[in-house]
């Protein structure tokens, strides 16, 4: 961390980084932290799907201009969608599994879809800055909304629009 000079002599000031029972896991360790990572990331354990959530959803409500509680509660309703999820670690969901569950929600209109996406997007940003993981599945996956199902309508005849007026009742 940097030196101090004793009886004419530089001394280099060392600070242990962790302590290990093996000389192995000291050498894996070390592996590691040469790459990079701080030493508290290391032996972390790895972070569910649910735990990524939760610190990505407290992180957007940290923000200065937070979205709006409608919002927050799309992304809720977005987030169960993805239960199935819940328990696996973050980093071992791959894109497959995001778009499983595209694939499960097709009958949902594009909104909802894109609503989902943004969930699934947020939370691979949010890992990738803390280091969860290093690659962005969300990024692979693709929309499948419905392309709007038109209902067969059956308008008012002329007749009936009559009937309405004269009775006095108003749309």
């Amino acid at each position: 961390t940097g030196y101090k000079v004793e009886g004419g002599r530089a001394k280099q000031i060392q600070k242990a980084i962790g302590y290990f029972a093996t000389k192995k896991e000291a050498a894996l360790f070390l592996a590691e932290y040469n790459t990079g990572k701080a030493p508290e990331q290391i032996n972390k354990p790895p972070m569910t799907w649910e735990q990524v959530y939760e610190e990505w959803y407290k992180w957007k409500e940290s923000q200065m201009k937070a979205p709006s509680w409608e919002t927050f509660r799309k992304y809720e309703t977005m987030y169960k969608k993805t239960d199935r999820l819940a328990t696996r670690r973050f980093v071992d969901v791959r894109a497959a599994d995001l778009q499983e569950i595209m694939a499960a929600g097709k009958d949902l209109s594009k909104d909802p879809q894109v609503k989902l996406m943004q969930v699934m997007k947020g939370m691979y940003k949010w890992a990738m800055d803390h280091d969860v993981c290093t690659t962005d599945y969300s990024a692979r996956v693709v929309l499948q909304y419905s392309d709007g199902q038109t209902r067969e309508r059956k308008p008012f005849t002329d007749e009936e629009i009559r009937q309405l007026i004269d009775t006095g009742s108003a749309l």
